[in-house]
């Protein structure tokens, strides 16, 4: 389906009868701070204070097939480095069709490229699940609630803070936005311009971009890989990209790193750890080439914590114990996640802190790493579970998702240590 298509032009007088109209409605004011009744009167006073010599708020029509539909604003602050947000699509017969994330994609690049902004933010009430979604697709973070913090209509409302920075933005134009659980991998570890970091266990090069992106132009991300196939790859998809000069992928072992003695300002190893026999000895490779008060992060799931809304629950119990015992693609260890904190610990690095986040989905697929485990890696043929329980699994699996049941959900832990 195409991308809906939106003109912003500078909002005019001639466009005031329709704001009127608009916001006065309670079904299009229902999740917006505004409160009605408002008068034309109003609404000019309005305009010519935004409109005047002295206002830095950029106001703009939204037009959709030459009519007009809604008003969007940026509202700088007085170092016209950071401004806030706000949409509104007034036409209700335009509803659903894609038109406010069209137009807020266009701010953005209005005004991260043309004005030079660092930071855009907005809030939205809790129950605007709608809005919030669209802020979210167009790479707006979570930065807080302010709980029960505006009264509308007789009642109390959760208040959602929002923002996004301008590299943020960059990232998303890049096609390097990540998804969730590798956002609080870089929050964890917090690159910064400038740093050299050790990206253990890279995979495809993907992820070395991610972290590229936050230390350029100075910095350096070095990828070491064991698989060549993925080696190869991740060459490839960093050339694509144009950026040789910051992110390098290698092929070796993270237990015994190409790389001198405190050589790097941070290590990061996700997913990885759990495929070792001795995940210490890559502890220990990554506090001899992390220069001391530099950071050591590393990211584990724990796969006896994954859980289905199955009806079967044998059937359950087993799948998750193969997959624990057994792993998705060999792993020594599917209790890694809750081993980080102790492991941190006794390999001596200080200030530890571990972050607990979960995973879910109500998507069901067939092919869904989360659910063709078994198959893919051949868990009946190496005798690790018969055909019959993989059938009944699967065959309750389809059913919940028949009728709209299917869920599933794990925990994966976060660990950082500062090297002494």
């Amino acid at each position: 389906m195409p991308e809906a298509q939106v003109r912003l032009r500078p909002t005019t007088e001639a466009d005031l009868p329709d704001y009127v109209e608009w916001l006065n409605d309670p079904e299009v004011t229902q999740f917006t701070h505004i409160e009605g009744p408002l008068t034309l009167e109003d609404e000019r006073e309005w305009f010519q204070r935004v409109s005047g010599p002295d206002s830095r708020t950029r106001n703009w029509g939204i037009e959709a097939d030459g009519r007009h539909i809604g008003n969007c604003a940026l509202m700088p602050d007085e170092s016209r480095e950071i401004a806030g947000f706000g949409i509104i699509i007034g036409d209700k017969t335009q509803w659903g069709k894609g038109y406010g994330t069209a137009a807020l994609r266009e701010v953005l690049r209005i005004g991260f490229e043309e004005m030079g902004l660092q930071r855009i933010h907005l809030t939205a009430l809790g129950g605007n699940t709608r809005g919030l979604r669209c802020y979210e697709n167009c790479g707006f973070r979570h930065e807080g609630v302010r709980r029960r913090h505006f009264l509308k209509r007789g009642r109390w409302e959760d208040v959602v803070c929002m923002g996004i920075l301008r590299q943020e933005w960059e990232e998303g134009e890049l096609g390097l936005t990540p998804g969730v659980e590798w956002q609080n991998c870089l929050d964890a570890l917090s690159p910064q311009p400038g740093e050299v970091i050790v990206d253990a266990g890279c995979g495809d090069g993907l992820p070395a971009l991610f972290i590229a992106s936050r230390v350029a132009p100075s910095g350096r991300v070095i990828g070491i890989e064991v698989n060549e196939e993925r080696v190869e790859k991740a060459v490839e998809r960093i050339a694509a990209r144009g950026m040789q000069a910051i992110a390098s992928v290698q092929c070796g072992d993270i237990r015994s790193l190409p790389l001198p003695d405190d050589s790097a300002d941070a290590w990061l190893c996700r997913e990885t750890l759990e495929y070792l026999e001795d995940p210490m000895l890559a502890l220990s490779e990554a506090i001899r080439v992390v220069r001391p008060g530099g950071r050591v992060v590393a990211n584990e799931a724990d796969w006896d914590t994954l859980v289905y809304n199955a009806t079967h629950k044998a059937a359950e119990r087993r799948f998750v114990a193969v997959h624990t015992d057994h792993g998705g693609g060999g792993s020594a260890d599917g209790r890694t996640g809750r081993k980080l904190l102790s492991l941190f610990r006794e390999a001596g690095l200080a200030d530890v802190r571990l972050e607990v986040h979960a995973n879910w989905s109500d998507k069901y697929s067939p092919d869904e790493d989360y659910v063709c485990w078994p198959l893919r890696e051949g868990h009946v043929r190496r005798g690790c579970l018969t055909q019959e329980e993989l059938d009944v699994w699967y065959a309750d699996m389809s059913a919940q998702a028949r009728r709209g049941r299917y869920f599933h959900c794990f925990s994966y832990f976060i660990c950082v240590g500062r090297v002494t």
